[in-house]
């Protein structure tokens, strides 16, 4: 179909021609008339709209009728402007707008226009969910902990959220290489969330902040691409998550030391020795601060710091200068002897508020020990302080059992026992000894005329002086009722005769206990000499050393008397001392 038939068909549907129409279908043509998916109006001098094509029909009713004004405007800013001018129209009711771009042409050799009109919703609409949905996104990320970041094929930042991340404004991270920020203290993980070539998911990576403190993030990215496949470099997000990472840490200590705690308590539980409970404290206490060394120290009676346990091997200058600081006060000081180099702490175990023992312990690096760290040892010295306790307590049993409780002496059966041991120890060393035994003349008598206070006084007075006459390797001990015993390391017959002799002067000072009786309060002292060589029983070497004793004491002028070598004693000695003592010869 010609153009000039389809100008005659569309002058026919629009009311006849006008000389307007034809001029505006010989401007656009019949063709792009029939066509044309939007409306097409023809606008005269008068400002009056008439469709051209049928989409322009409601379009040209709305011009001509309530916007007609606004029509007037648009054709004047054109005529001003000599050239098209588009402005977008919108027309509906409140539940459905529609809008349309409306562009107005001046056709040439007239004085009218031609306006296109399209229909814009649709994209308009799209165009406002897309700046809506953005404004949205940006605003979320803006206002989350998170931060968004795009780097390049390099690993520096190209892009960071506007509030920055880390302490850092995000000027002052574009550019900057994501790498160089590494805190080294860390593993890093490969790929490296900022120049990943594949999709990573929730890295944990530590960078340093603005502070040069470490910060821990988790990073997810994914990598950018070309058309030709040539990487671009990496975009993602980043979460904070150094302060939880900083609780699960706190929450492990927490857990390290309840576990520590336990096996203290489970150990002083089932740890009946006191010298394995505090060897097995020590083992705990190093393991569970990865400690090079540890050494358990206990206050003796006058206050003075005794190794205790120990666990590794703390350098000697290390511990002697550790617990030089210790009394000055300081608990945590670094320690460099020689070529060593360690963190040494301590700390004072304490039972009801008193101290009674130090805990040292060493690790081989100058890292200081944390608040943590020394909380935890605070908290456990509170039960090694409860565990030395005990191990005096239970010394302090020992020691009663073996005491006699008037003099102090040892009893009967610690000094035997004591004296069994030394025998088994001499016979392979070889060297003599001396056994002394004791028995104090007429006690009875002082006993029942002054009583039982000046009998003990007496007895308490001769003990001091035997105890006193001792050498530092000598033994005394309380045989029974008034009867004593010493062990004397001595090394011929000649020594032995001496320390008695001496003993025997000494004793002289005790006649004051007997005043004006008949007869003095003093000492019969028998002694027999041990013969390493010999294979004299322990009973029958007191044997001699009692049978000596009554000896001394029928004869009141000797000051002592030595028993007979082993090898010249009658089997009887033994029967005959009992018969003695049962039929009250000697008293």
């Amino acid at each position: 179909m010609t153009a000039l038939v389809q100008s005659k068909r569309l002058a026919r549907e629009y009311g006849g021609a006008k000389a307007g129409l034809s001029e505006a279908l010989d401007y656009v043509g019949a063709e792009m008339a029939a066509h044309y998916p939007g409306s097409l109006l023809l606008v005269d001098a008068e400002a009056h709209a008439e469709a051209i094509n049928k989409q322009a029909e409601p379009l040209a009713e709305i011009l001509n009728g309530s916007q007609h004004s606004y029509l007037i405007a648009l054709i004047a800013r054109t005529i001003e402007a000599k050239t098209a001018q588009s402005d977008f129209f919108v027309t509906g009711d409140q539940r459905t707008t529609v809008t349309i771009e409306l562009t107005v042409i001046p056709l040439s050799g007239a004085n009218s226009f031609l306006v296109l009109g399209r229909d814009i919703t649709l994209e308009k609409n799209l165009r406002e969910a897309l700046v809506e949905s953005r404004k949205r996104y940006k605003e979320l990320i803006e206002c989350s902990s998170d931060f968004v970041w795009e780097a390049d094929s390099d690993g520096r930042f190209a892009f960071v959220t506007s509030l920055g991340a880390l302490g850092y404004t995000s000027d002052m991270l574009v550019g900057r290489s994501a790498r160089s920020m590494v805190d080294r203290r860390n593993p890093v993980p490969e790929p490296f969330p900022f120049e990943t070539r594949q999709p990573v998911d929730r890295a944990e990576v530590w960078l340093r902040d603005s502070s040069g403190e470490p910060a821990c993030l988790l990073v997810s990215s994914v990598p950018m691409f070309s058309q030709d496949k040539e990487h671009l470099g990496a975009r993602g997000v980043c979460r904070d998550v150094t302060e939880e990472r900083r609780r699960d840490e706190a929450l492990a200590k927490i857990r390290v030391r309840e576990a520590l705690f336990a096996t203290m308590v489970r150990t002083i539980r089932d740890e009946v020795d006191p010298e394995r409970m505090l060897n097995t404290a020590a083992r705990v206490l190093a393991e569970g601060f990865s400690a090079l060394a540890c050494v358990i120290f206990r206050a003796d009676a006058e206050n003075k710091l005794r190794e205790a346990a120990s666990f590794g091997q703390m350098p000697g200058a290390s511990l002697a200068q550790l617990l030089d600081e210790f009394e000055s006060g300081v608990s945590d000081v670094e320690l460099s002897p020689a070529s060593d180099e360690v963190r040494a702490m301590a700390c004072p175990t304490r039972y009801q508020s008193q101290r009674n023992g130090v805990i040292c312990i060493s690790r081989a690096d100058r890292r200081r020990w944390s608040t943590d760290e020394r909380a935890l040892l605070a908290g456990v010295a509170e039960r090694v302080g409860i565990a030395i306790q005990q191990a005096d307590a239970k010394e302090e049993l020992i020691a009663l059992s073996r005491t006699d409780s008037l003099t102090g002496l040892y009893n009967r059966r610690a000094f035997v026992e004591s004296v069994e041991q030394i025998i088994e120890a001499r016979s392979k060393s070889g060297h003599r000894a001396a056994l002394i035994y004791v028995d104090l003349n007429n006690f009875k008598s002082v006993n029942d005329t002054f009583g039982h206070i000046q009998g003990d006084a007496a007895l308490k007075a001769a003990a001091q002086l035997m105890a006193d006459s001792a050498q530092a390797d000598d033994l005394v001990g309380r045989i029974g009722g008034d009867e004593f015993a010493l062990w004397l390391e001595v090394e011929d017959q000649a020594e032995a005769e001496k320390r008695a002799a001496d003993l025997a002067e000494l004793s002289q000072g005790l006649s004051e206990y007997s005043k004006d009786l008949p007869a003095p309060f003093g000492m019969a002292i028998g002694i027999a000499l041990f013969e390493p060589d010999s294979d004299e029983e322990i009973d029958e070497l007191f044997a001699r050393a009692d049978h000596a004793m009554y000896a001394a004491k029928r004869d009141a002028e000797q000051k002592f008397i030595l028993a007979p070598p082993a090898d010249k004693v009658a089997p009887q000695m033994a029967r005959n001392i009992e018969t003695e003592r049962s039929d009250g010869a000697v008293r």
